[in-house]
């Protein structure tokens, strides 16, 4: 794609980016090389990273976390689907 073998709007489609986005990207690694593709943050802290502060605080809450935890993964589990009911081979319609 940079040397040109592969339309822009051909390898936009192929990674499910905009034509102006891989236009960026090309730029990119044609003044930085291979790095102007890794992700920015490599090696640093996130910028939605929880305090310590908040993380040591809801960690020193008695017990807790452990039940919600649980309860938790039992309410959002892969096995939840098995256990629905199974929808009504057929529903009545209404005309009024």
């Amino acid at each position: 794609m940079l040397d040109g073998s592969l339309r822009t709007a051909t390898a936009a489609q192929v990674l499910g980016l905009s034509q102006r986005q891989v236009q960026r990207l090309i730029r990119e690694v044609r003044a930085d090389g291979a790095m102007a593709v890794r992700h920015k943050l490599r090696g640093r802290l996130s910028n939605n990273r929880i305090s310590d502060l908040k993380r040591d605080y809801v960690l020193s809450l008695p017990g807790r976390v452990e039940e919600r935890r649980k309860a938790h993964q039992a309410d959002h589990g892969a096995d939840r689907s098995s256990a629905r009911a199974p929808a009504p081979a057929c529903l009545p319609i209404n005309h009024l």
